[in-house]
């Protein structure tokens, strides 16, 4: 497995998209921690990744709160020993064009889909040069697209 002895967090991993990739991550070897905004739907997740022989756990994670992204991060250094992938996938997805989307529908978007990223990405980004290596895999929302 390729991913043997590395620890991947990812944001949204509750359910789609972030739930398949950690599945993956799992499956070629790395601890996951699974983050989420609903605690059951991460647990639904690890128990979908240790019924396959996966090693994973949960944590709820509101990425809004730099505080629950600050805890994240330090979960994953403090408590599984490092943090070698960081996948920031959760996202939201505000319909409507420019003229129809309201400014707090924006901010919310910016607030998920951007901020939130580059939080978790600063958080992680000196954990990962001081070991050497780490990715960082930001999925975007196609909001920006209508």
């Amino acid at each position: 497995m390729i991913l043997d002895g590395q620890v991947a967090v990812i944001t949204g991993a509750g359910s789609g998209i972030g739930r398949g990739g950690a599945e993956i991550l799992a499956a070629e070897g790395a601890t996951v921690l699974v983050t989420d905004r609903s605690i059951d739907n991460a647990d639904e997740t690890v128990a979908l990744i240790k019924v396959k022989g996966g090693e994973a756990f949960a944590m709820k994670v509101d990425v809004t709160s730099d505080g629950d992204l600050e805890q994240m991060i330090a979960y994953a250094v403090n408590d599984l020993g490092k943090i070698d992938i960081l996948h920031n996938h959760a996202g939201i997805q505000i319909a409507g064009t420019a003229e129809q989307v309201k400014p707090e529908g924006m901010d919310l978007s910016y607030q998920i889909n951007t901020r939130a990223h580059y939080i978790a990405a600063r958080l992680a980004i000196p954990h990962m040069k001081k070991q050497g290596h780490g990715v960082i895999n930001n999925t975007a929302s196609n909001s920006g697209v209508f």
